[in-house]
């Protein structure tokens, strides 16, 4: 389950949304467009997690997890750095011996000043 979150991180760190796809299929075409659009407005991004809380079913083919992503890039708007620290709830299955996330939701996110305008 830790590797599909961290491939899903890395993906964001390529710029990639065909990265991050590859550990999230079921990503919906809007939040591909953010995504892309974010990845075309900054040249640096960073993504970082932790607060990793991995809940395993008993039939050990899927789980849940708990987790903060902080992704970080400088503001196009103002050039400051900003800071964007989301908390999700993650759905995840498993094929053969590869975990997919499957269901990504946002509980709460918090910006840094460098964020605004």
């Amino acid at each position: 389950m830790q590797r599909a979150i961290a491939a899903y991180a890395a993906g964001i760190r390529a710029r990639s949304v065909s990265d991050m796809q590859r550990a999230f299929p079921a990503m919906s075409a809007s939040v591909q467009r953010n995504w892309s659009a974010l990845f075309s407005a900054v040249r640096d991004i960073d993504a970082q997690t932790s607060d990793i809380e991995l809940t395993p079913t008993g039939a050990g083919d899927g789980g849940g997890a708990t987790l903060s992503l902080a992704v970080s890039f400088p503001n196009p708007a103002n050039r400051r750095p900003c800071t964007q620290v989301t908390q999700l709830r993650l759905r995840l299955a498993r094929a053969g011996a590869t975990w997919h996330i499957v269901s990504l939701e946002q509980t709460g996110s918090t910006s840094s000043p460098g964020c605004n305008g």
